[in-house]
């Protein structure tokens, strides 16, 4: 019978699983963990049976640059990690003393380290967004999350480009260092949490869907919303942290890592089948619940409080600034219809800017975002020549923005100046939102 030779960089298979792990003796090479369903053995290789068709598979590790294998830690073994709760409480634990974040957030982070185990099993890939200014709290978060992610791959940025150099058959963890908002970054997104996607490369296809950590200044509230992101916000440390030095790295790496991948071994088929839903969530949010749920499978109070956490922190603070910039979009138009033949998406932006400034508020809403609130509502920009995209006023779209305005509560002009808002508020009684 002939033998059929493969470069693996891991495989998984419904009764077994390859993963590749650290050489202990040899810092640039790596072996094979064969897990048979009940117990695992590290080999230089792994000779098999393919269960259809008898043939002869002989596994070994793929060929990885020295660059990839010190950037990258491989637990050289897997060991016990009790049960599920103790896992997840001791990783707790360790984000509560090397950081400041609240409780909730402690335990979104320790979802999403769970689930950077689990991705080729859930829905979507986590995506961990960490929120402010450059600072030794974010740099802090950075390295530890660099200790726990399964394969993380630091980046001090990363764009579509760059993926195809990169081993992304390794499905890494990206952890990039800093990213900015905008078309970019949203394309990279989405690309990166679709499974099943891929981009061109060199002629072949290579999938890029992957766990993510980004680090941005500000928070994405008026970003795509297809793609749902875990938002940690930082905030300056009160008192001093712990020093979270490289031996101290190491050493967390050393005695989490092992207990991740045993974590992932035993319970990826649970996860894999995991089969439930929150209804009353939108659809990405319904994704990223299922997503930190399935990641704490088999435990069914870390995964309703996972549920409950994402409803509480994620979904409702996203559904209350997608409002509030429904609101202040559409009070700019509203300015717009009484005198304006047309308006462009770039001066809706800038009015709406003023809006939020006037309210207080310290986000500002990028042509791209208002682009994105427009076709919410229905309004689809279309060319205006050299001004770029954006809305033709004729009557019909009048009436209709001043018929949303009616139903956000937003007030009226003077009647007087304006037969529209006249005709739908005669006495002019609506409120400002």
């Amino acid at each position: 019978m002939e033998t059929k030779f493969i470069k693996t960089y891991g495989e998984i298979h419904p009764s077994w699983m390859i993963e590749l792990v650290a050489d202990a003796s040899h810092s640039e090479r790596l072996k094979l963990l064969f897990f048979d369903g009940s117990q695992e053995r590290i080999q230089n290789d792994v000779v098999c049976t393919h269960p259809e068709s008898s043939e002869k598979l002989h596994y070994l590790p793929a060929d990885l640059d020295a660059s990839v294998l010190r950037a990258i830690h491989f637990p050289a073994d897997a060991t016990g990690f009790g049960s599920t709760r103790e896992l997840f409480d001791a990783i707790c634990s360790l984000v509560k003393k090397f950081t400041n974040l609240s409780d909730q957030y402690v335990s979104l982070v320790s979802y999403a380290i769970l689930a950077s185990w689990m991705v080729e099993f859930t829905n979507i890939p986590i995506c961990l967004a960490i929120v402010g200014a450059p600072s030794a709290e974010r740099r802090q978060l950075l390295r530890l999350l660099r200790c726990l992610f399964r394969r993380s791959l630091l980046m001090s940025e990363v764009s579509l480009a760059g993926l195809c150099t990169l081993p992304m058959e390794l499905t890494p963890s990206l952890l990039i260092e800093r990213c900015e908002p905008g078309a970019a970054l949203e394309k990279f997104l989405h690309v990166t949490s679709s499974p099943g996607a891929h981009i061109a490369s060199k002629g072949q296809l290579l999938s890029v869907c992957c766990a993510k950590v980004i680090c941005v200044d500000e928070s994405l509230t008026s970003f795509d919303s297809d793609c749902p992101v875990v938002e940690i916000p930082l905030q300056p440390s009160t008192s001093p942290l712990p020093v979270l030095d490289e031996l101290t790295q190491h050493q967390i790496a050393a005695e989490f890592q092992p207990k991740l991948l045993k974590y992932r071994l035993t319970n990826y088929m649970r996860v894999r089948e995991f089969r439930w839903d929150a209804p009353d969530l939108d659809t990405p949010m319904r994704e990223l619940a299922h997503c930190l749920a399935a990641a704490v499978a088999g435990d069914p109070e870390l995964q309703s409080n996972a549920m409950l956490l994402v409803k509480k922190e994620i979904a409702q603070p996203h559904l209350a600034s997608q409002k509030l910039f429904c609101a202040v979009v559409i009070r700019a138009l509203l300015s717009f219809c009484h005198g304006a033949e047309n308006v462009s998406v770039g001066e809706i932006s800038r009015e709406a800017n003023k809006i939020l400034a006037a309210k207080g508020e310290n986000l500002t809403l990028e042509p791209r975002a208002v682009g994105n609130v427009l076709r919410s509502i229905r309004l689809s920009p279309e060319r205006l020549g050299a001004r770029g995209r954006g809305i033709i006023l004729l009557k019909s779209i009048r009436e209709r923005i001043h018929a949303i305005a009616q139903d956000y509560g937003l007030t009226l002009m003077d009647p007087g100046n304006c037969n529209i808002c006249f005709a739908a508020d005669p006495e002019n009684r609506l409120s400002d939102a």
